[in-house]
């Protein structure tokens, strides 16, 4: 095929010529098989300037400054060769969109779905109303049509871009209303920016064309858009709803039902439940030495990782005992990570190794731990942390073993006597009240 400028050598053209190829409805008839064809007649080319093929796509032939083969006597023309089962409306309609682009707003919400049937289908759409390929824009996205905002939408925010930055953009073909959007507020606000920026918009499920021939709003067409996005909505609020349902029965069977797993616990493959696993006796260690109230988060720490119990450094092994202890999940209840003092309800169930009671009596112990003095002491010294040396100015300490309060950062060593000094500060204290 001869490469040719549309607007080569341009002159009047008064006349156009439409023909049939006069060949079955259901074979192809390519261009190579029409090149042969012309050529055993004699031509020295396809004797057209423009042929479609049953696939939609617009051929372009002979130069249009160049008189066609197969209609002698006639000088001011351009004759398209049309495929059998193409109508003229079609035909003029593809001229027409000959340079526009159009763009294929394809989603999926799920691995499972594929891109290609939708792409597929719409991309046919487009070739039939005249786009060529090259002007075809397939925007493909995996996003959820129901958690993400409109602003958050990575397809709708690329055909906005595309519409801004390209006025040659003039329609959006989608396979049907929910590919936009599972939320009608989103759907409304899509259709208002394409009516805004005068771009068709065409559906396939249902068969919706936004724009009329004569560039006016069809009503029809909108009111069947507002239905199917409420229909869209609807749908997706009734499953939701299901699988919450069937999610929550699972999980009361302690069926795994996604998301991490809980330390201690496994899936059995066979019955997809929840088991403790080798690691569960390691959570019931933790708990059974905590309980002795010997320990705080530190000390057991330090003991399970000097004994080789928890391979993680010394600051890890605290903030996980720490967790375990506080986590109700053990005992039965759901999930509580992210959270242990509000509990999550969507969560998996495990079965329990620990009750409710253990976990009470750990935070209880955690709490005394953290209130309560963490020596015992058998003297009280009401001068410590009072008396300063009058020479260096220094706070002196009090020592046991020679009763005195003594400066240890002074050359000249001063004491007083402990005896004394409390003395005082009792009868002085005893006045005060």
């Amino acid at each position: 095929m001869k490469a040719c400028c549309f607007y080569q050598n341009y002159r009047e053209v008064r006349l156009l010529v439409i023909h049939c190829s006069a060949t079955r409805y259901d074979r192809d008839y390519p261009v190579e098989a029409l090149r042969a064809d012309h050529v055993a007649r004699g031509f020295a080319d396809i004797g057209y300037h423009f042929y479609i093929t049953r696939d939609g796509m617009i051929h372009r032939c002979r130069p249009v400054n160049q008189i066609g083969a197969h209609a002698a006597g006639w000088i001011h023309y351009v004759p398209i060769k049309v495929s059998y089962y193409f109508f003229l409306y079609i035909c003029i309609n593809k001229i027409k969109h000959l340079n526009m682009k159009a763009i294929l707003l394809v989603r999926v919400s799920t691995s499972a779905q594929e891109f290609d049937e939708q792409e597929k289908e719409i991309y046919e759409m487009a070739i039939k109303d005249g786009y060529l390929h090259d002007n075809i824009i397939p925007i493909c996205e995996k996003e959820s049509g129901i958690k993400l905002s409109e602003e958050e939408r990575a397809g709708l925010n690329r055909m906005k871009e595309l519409i801004e930055s390209d006025n040659t953009i003039n329609c959006v073909y989608c396979w049907e209303v929910s590919r936009i959007a599972r939320r009608k507020k989103v759907n409304f606000s899509v259709l208002d920016y394409l009516i805004s920026h005068r771009v068709q918009l065409v559906i396939k499920t249902p068969s919706i064309r936004l724009f009329k021939d004569n560039g006016e709003i069809d009503e029809g067409a909108e009111i069947i858009f507002t239905l199917f996005s409420q229909i869209a909505e609807s749908e997706m609020r009734t499953k939701l709803a299901r699988w919450k349902r069937t999610k929550d029965s699972n999980r009361r069977q302690s069926i795994y039902t996604g998301g991490w797993l809980l330390f201690g616990y496994e899936v059995d493959e066979a019955t997809k439940k929840i088991v403790p696993n080798k690691d569960a006796e390691l959570v019931q260690m933790i708990f059974n030495l905590y309980l002795t109230g010997n320990y705080s988060y530190n000390s057991l720490a330090k003991e399970l990782v000097e004994t080789g119990a928890i391979k993680k450094s010394l600051a890890n092994a605290r903030e996980f005992i720490r967790r375990t202890l506080c986590n109700t999940s053990y005992a039965g209840l759901p999930s509580s990570m992210n959270g242990y003092n509000n509990p999550k309800t969507e969560g998996n169930v495990y079965p329990a190794i620990v009750t409710m009671d253990m976990i009470y009596k750990c935070k209880k112990i955690a709490y005394s731990n953290k209130n309560e003095p963490k020596k015992k002491y058998s003297c009280f010294y009401f001068g410590k942390g009072l008396l300063r040396c009058p020479h260096c100015g220094n706070i002196m300490v009090a020592k046991k073993n020679n009763n005195t309060y003594h400066c240890q950062c002074c050359p000249d060593g001063f004491y007083v006597q402990i005896n004394l000094v409390d003395s005082i500060l009792w009868y002085s204290s005893i006045a005060l009240y």
